[in-house]
């Protein structure tokens, strides 16, 4: 039996255990507060878009991000648009839409980062869809070097489109290729270095007549990208062009 010694001993021996116990569950709680308040909260991010559009029909075009309108009054043929986007998830929705007819041409994901991007509005024929240019799967350029590919496209109105041209590409006045693009046709990714232009000597393929002895240079220090698309356009019969559009 216990006598009236043990049994204070094991009352003060349980009313130690719960203080204890009790202290405990404070210092939890008082760590699991002090944890949460250390959580970092995230924070937007910011990106910079730059919306170029390159068409042959005139638009005037509106841009919607996540629901809201960046802008109604983005022009084409050639127009250019600059934002900058706060975001904490990495992708958003982008709509392209005719700011007059309310006519949507373009509804896809768009893939945010920090930093800069630009992205182009296109519509290489009268009638055509405006398409956003995927990223090519190519091998991305040595550094300090580019890539560039050239599209065959509709000339100036009222400038005859030849169905097919030679074009004798050049690299720096030396020549480095000869390629035959029919209407709309594009050619592979040529690389060099920055700095480096291009330009081409043209011809009717199917008669051989010569069009242009000497096409403008592409000025490759003027905003070029990793990877680069060109148009080839007349705009006159005996003047074609090249000209970057994205």
């Amino acid at each position: 039996m216990l006598n009236k010694h043990h049994f204070y001993i094991i009352c003060k021996m349980k009313k130690t255990n719960i203080l204890i116990l009790s202290l405990l569950t404070i210092l939890t709680i008082n760590v699991f507060i002090g944890c949460k308040k250390a959580e970092p909260i995230n924070q937007a991010n910011l990106a910079a878009y730059k919306f170029t559009t390159y068409t042959i029909d005139t638009f005037q075009l509106k841009i919607v991000f996540n629901g809201s309108v960046l802008t109604d009054t983005l022009y084409t043929p050639v127009g250019v648009a600059n934002f900058s986007i706060p975001f904490i998830d990495t992708v958003g929705t982008l709509q392209v839409v005719d700011a007059i007819t309310g006519q949507q041409y373009i509804d896809t994901i768009l893939a945010l980062r920090p930093g800069s991007t630009t992205i182009s509005i296109v519509q290489f024929a009268s009638g055509d869809d405006l398409i956003l240019p995927s990223i090519p799967n190519e091998p991305a350029p040595a550094p300090g070097n580019y890539k560039v590919r050239f599209q065959y496209t509709q000339p100036s109105p009222g400038v005859p489109f030849v169905d097919s041209i030679q074009c004798v590409i050049r690299l720096s006045g030396a020549p480095v290729d000869t390629v035959v693009l029919s209407q709309f046709e594009t050619t592979r990714f040529y690389e060099a270095a920055l700095g480096a232009n291009y330009s081409m000597k043209i011809f009717d393929a199917y008669t051989g007549l010569q069009l242009d002895a000497n096409t403008n240079n592409l000025n490759s220090n003027n905003g070029f990208t990793d990877f680069n698309t060109a148009i080839i356009y007349a705009s006159s019969p005996t003047n074609y062009l090249l000209k970057r559009i994205y």
